[in-house]
Formats: C-alpha cells, structure tokens, sequence
C-alpha cells in the first residue's frame, strides 16, 4: 500500500497560478502579493489512500480597477491547462457562485478534486483558497 499523489496535485501550487496569471486583473494581484499558507492529511486504508491539501494565497488590490469575474475566469482556464498538461482528464467541472469553480480529475488510478473560491476582503484585499482531495484504490494483499 502506498499513498501518491497526482502529477497535478504534486506540482501544484495556487500562488504560482495567480502570479502566472495574464489577466489584467491577475497582474493587479500579482504586484500587491500577500503570500499564502497551505497543508494537508493522508491516509492509507485496507481498499483505498486518500490525500487532502488546502491553500491559500492573499493579495493586496485596488476595488476599482480589479475584475473578480474576469480574474477568476482566467485563473479557472490556468487551472484546467494545468490539469490537463500535467496528464490527468477533467471528468467533472463546475460553478456555484462567480468567484468559485471546481473540477473533478482522474490520473491513472487517482481520482481528484479540486475547488477553488476568492472573495474580497475589504476594499483592498483578495484571497483565494484552493481544496484539493485525490483518492487512489489500494492493493490489499
């Protein structure tokens, strides 16, 4: 029994997304960066692992000249690029409000799902917070 994670979910990181980011909006955030925090469990049972990692990034921005929509649209398009390149198939996506998207993903064996959602914090913050959980079954031998 093992527990590993998805080339996506290993090269994975939420901060380099929004600093990579080519919209105007996401060059607003980049230039005003706040850093993030992130973390994560596994665990590896008799028929399947499972991992779960959070993220978050925070940035400084101006209210007036910052699109949510935009931005997130462009930062939902960098992540299924992301899924994609790195070998995994988007099996599932979704919305449940403008500024939060999800995708449901398989690897191989590995079946994932990331959620990502931004909200403004004032006048003149932005976080984001990305939830990623994979599971794999596991060989009980």
């Amino acid at each position: 029994m093992n527990l590993s994670a998805s080339s996506f979910l290993s090269n994975f990181s939420l901060e380099r997304l929004v600093k990579q980011n080519r919209s105007a909006s996401g060059m607003i955030c980049v230039q005003g960066g706040m850093g993030g925090i992130g973390g994560g469990t596994g665990s590896v049972g008799h028929t399947q692992s499972s991992i779960n990692k959070f993220f978050s990034f925070a940035c400084q921005i101006t209210d007036r000249s910052f699109d949510e929509a935009t931005f997130v649209n462009s930062l939902k398009a960098d992540v299924e690029h992301e899924i994609t390149r790195s070998g995994a198939t988007i099996v599932d996506r979704g919305t449940r409000h403008p500024a939060e998207f999800h995708f449901e993903y398989s690897e191989h064996q590995i079946l994932g799902q990331i959620s990502i959602e931004g909200k403004k914090s004032g006048a003149n913050y932005y976080s984001l917070t990305a939830k990623v959980n994979e599971t794999q079954k596991t060989d009980s031998k």
